[in-house]
């Protein structure tokens, strides 16, 4: 999904004027509906590897239904064609972080050395009470965008 709005904001950066031409309700639909067609299939063949295994337990001991706890359901024995797939969905899922994140923080390292955000992060971060155990005494910002906060317990 963060994929499709970012293509989006692209037409609209670059191609202001083409906009409208290019994110056709067609394309808007079609790229909708890929992102639901890849989840879906993503989960599809999941819950299809594991519904190969017969059945043997009834009780799910965590809170969270997931692959691993439907496959300790299972009287399998060897699930390395689970574990493999497994291990490449979360790998993908990991690897976009490290590609969506630290753009999403470059707002925020840059917005710092403003003094109107600045004055605004120092107000949110002093403790509420001023007799608390933690206090928050200085956060310095030098010219590398550096954030350096030094807290002094009392």
């Amino acid at each position: 999904m963060l994929s499709i709005m970012s293509f989006d904001r692209y037409i609209a950066i670059c191609h202001p004027l083409r906009y409208h031409s290019i994110m056709t309700k067609n394309t808007v639909v079609s790229l909708i509906a890929s992102a639901w067609l890849i989840d879906f299939l993503l989960v599809g063949i999941l819950f299809g590897l594991t519904l190969r295994f017969p059945v043997c337990k009834t009780v799910i001991v965590n809170i969270y239904c997931d692959n691993v706890s439907l496959l300790r359901l299972t009287c399998a024995t060897d699930t390395t064609v689970n574990n493999i797939y497994g291990l490449f969905i979360t790998g993908t899922f990991a690897g976009m972080i490290f590609v969506i994140l630290p753009p999403g923080l470059n707002p925020v390292i840059y917005g710092i050395k403003t003094k109107k955000i600045r004055d605004c992060v120092i107000r949110d971060l002093q403790p509420a009470n001023p007799s608390s155990r933690l206090k928050s005494t200085l956060i310095k910002i030098n010219s590398h965008t550096h954030i350096r906060a030094i807290i002094v317990l009392i």
